[in-house]
């Protein structure tokens, strides 16, 4: 499971981060990406831990601690998110050139159960909607 480390304190180094990851399981692999000031500072670490677990309790153990002046921010990568079940939802497909007849003449209010209606009931009947205009509303 890969963890996505930012916020980094200026004293930290990519030994020392992985060190203390270290205290939670195994890594994997590690990379870093440092801030283009050259400044050299650490800008961003991605940490992969072999077991799920260990890296789970590593994010909730050093998201937000104290680091130098700075609360560390351990969050899941990206990848690690997709590779959990989550599926992309699919782009809508939207055609300028619908005809307006394929638009539903009429809209129906939801039904509600008995339980949803209020002592009062009133009935409620199916509007055209080429019925309405911009000026009621």
């Amino acid at each position: 499971m890969r963890l996505r480390v930012s916020s980094i304190d200026t004293s930290l180094t990519k030994v020392k981060l992985q060190d203390i990851f270290e205290e939670y399981g195994d890594i994997q692999s590690i990379k870093s990406f440092r801030l283009p000031d050259g400044s050299g500072n650490l800008a961003l670490l991605l940490i992969e831990m072999k077991r799920e677990r260990e890296a789970l309790e590593a994010l909730q153990e050093l998201n937000g601690k104290i680091f130098g002046s700075t609360a560390l921010r351990v969050e899941l990568s990206n990848d690690t998110i997709k590779t959990q079940g989550r599926k992309p939802v699919p782009p809508v497909d939207v055609d300028d050139d619908e005809d307006e007849d394929d638009a539903p003449s009429s809209v129906e209010a939801p039904d509600l159960g008995e339980d949803e209606l209020n002592d009062e009931e009133e009935e409620v009947d199916e509007v055209p909607l080429d019925d309405i205009s911009d000026e009621e509303y």
